[in-house]
């Protein structure tokens, strides 16, 4: 096992962790995994535990906690935790979780795929501080 191949299971394992331990909280949703018409599917979450403004696990949101998408997308990679993530063989989604991305980036991410056609958003409100492109 390599170096890189190490600090990627060690990233994930931290990952399943942190959503284990908080998905044990009564007051944590997990919301079903984003799938857009294209096929693209994305996990998009908001809880105390989750890189999201506010953070707490009550809402409305302003910016939320993406993940794992099933593939890079030009417009969630400026919120990368980690830039030079790669598509895992076996998941088929991208290695790591996208912070604070805000609401309406979520949204357009979404649309630019042809719409939501399955699963669920935390309930979003705009975000007062994004300045869109």
């Amino acid at each position: 096992m390599s170096n890189n191949d190490s600090v990627d299971m060690f990233q994930v394992l931290c990952s399943l962790m942190r959503d284990i331990a908080y998905s044990a909280s009564p007051e944590r949703k997990f919301f079903k995994r984003v799938i857009c018409a294209d096929g693209f599917t994305v996990s998009v979450q908001a809880s105390e535990g989750n890189y999201c403004s506010p953070r707490n696990s009550v809402g409305p949101w302003e910016s939320v906690e993406c993940g794992f998408p099933t593939e890079k997308d030009p417009v969630l990679e400026q919120y990368a935790e980690d830039g030079s993530a790669e598509i895992d063989k076996e998941s088929g989604h991208v290695q790591t979780v996208y912070g604070w991305v805000p609401s309406q980036v979520v949204m357009a991410i979404i649309e630019s795929h042809g719409g939501m056609v399955g699963g669920e958003l935390p309930e979003m409100v705009d975000d007062p501080d994004y300045e869109g492109n």
